[in-house]
């Protein structure tokens, strides 16, 4: 439907999107898969059928939408994950090994490789300050 008045246009537009989710709720979340995953809402669905409503990595029930997660070089669709997973992922730039850096050093950590035995520190996190009391001379 061409335009000339820009204005008209966005106004129709407008009218549409509006006609469109009254008529199909899922109208917005449809086309975004589509446009950016190749996949469609029944597909999308199938794999949370599969994966039971769990992330695919650390099998958490997500109370949240799971999001699509996607190889960012080839557009491959690999399933569904929390946003903590998915997150993680991004951070490790989705390099398989750097992950598995992480998890060897998780395993055999180099202070106990080099000292011979394991050190234990304080739990939680270490950059809280802790008051000291001061000394008495």
């Amino acid at each position: 439907m061409p335009f000339k008045d820009k204005e008209k246009k966005k106004l129709w537009e407008r009218k549409y999107r509006k006609r469109k989710f009254k008529e199909d709720k899922d109208f917005y979340r449809k086309r975004n898969l589509r446009d950016r995953f190749g996949i469609t809402k029944e597909e999308y669905d199938k794999m949370l059928k599969e994966q039971n409503g769990r992330c695919a990595i650390c099998d958490n029930k997500s109370n949240t939408t799971l999001a699509v997660d996607h190889d960012h070089k080839t557009g491959l669709v690999r399933g569904r994950l929390c946003m903590t997973c998915n997150k993680g992922l991004s951070l490790f730039r989705d390099d398989s090994d750097l992950l598995f850096n992480a998890a060897n050093y998780l395993y055999y950590p180099p202070v106990t490789v080099l000292l011979g035995e394991n050190r234990y520190g304080r739990t939680g996190r270490v950059n809280k300050k802790v008051k000291r009391k001061k000394k008495s001379k």
